[in-house]
């Protein structure tokens, strides 16, 4: 038999060929369609829970948010994200005399802040409430009423909602809006005097 040439042991080619295709294929799953969430799926986390505010939906990009709301103005952030800044928008009965909408450079919209009259305090809160249930946590500023309250919702993707009564503002954090934490942060600075 010596002139037969060396029988080799396949199994393990096989085995890595076998991982680098099931691999592959998760990969694609991973990225293939419109939503950057799928990995959450698998986490068994479900959909993300924010998906719009007032029409708009999180993802959207600034030339999408610009047909839907084209009487605003463009500005940077201060990080730098692009924002589209809009005036006098209504949903769900409340008047927003003022939304920022903050995009990533590869996510889209990922962040809202709206500003509300102090009127409609309450009707933001039970909105609010009504969609993300009791809020993570909250405390209560002088005052009395929503006005005064400060409500946190902490959501499964990362997401966050932010009921801020006394400065009259609700914020939306995107499943995909880490980066704008910071601008958030600034922001929150400037609106208290305190940068």
């Amino acid at each position: 038999m010596s002139g037969m040439p060396p029988r080799h042991d396949n199994s393990t080619s096989i085995f890595a060929a076998t991982l680098f295709c099931a691999a592959a294929i998760a990969i694609a799953g991973c990225s293939s369609g419109n939503s950057p969430y799928r990995l959450a799926s698998w986490l068994n986390l479900g959909k993300p829970n924010l998906t719009s505010f007032v029409g708009i939906r999180f993802g959207a990009s600034l030339d999408r948010v610009r047909e839907e709301l084209p009487d605003g103005d463009y500005e940077t952030a201060p990080y730098g994200a692009n924002t589209w800044k809009v005036r006098e928008v209504e949903a769900g009965g409340v008047r927003y005399p003022a939304v920022v909408f903050e995009f990533t450079d590869n996510m889209g919209m990922q962040l809202a802040i709206a500003s509300f009259s102090a009127s409609d305090g309450d009707r933001v809160l039970a909105q609010l409430t009504k969609a993300f249930g009791t809020p993570t946590h909250q405390r209560s500023g002088p005052g009395n009423g929503s006005n005064a309250l400060i409500a946190v919702w902490e959501l499964p993707h990362t997401e966050r909602v932010t009921f801020d009564g006394p400065a009259l503002e609700v914020e939306m954090l995107g499943p995909a809006g880490s980066t704008l934490k910071h601008d958030l942060a600034v922001r929150r600075a400037e609106h208290s005097g305190t940068e």
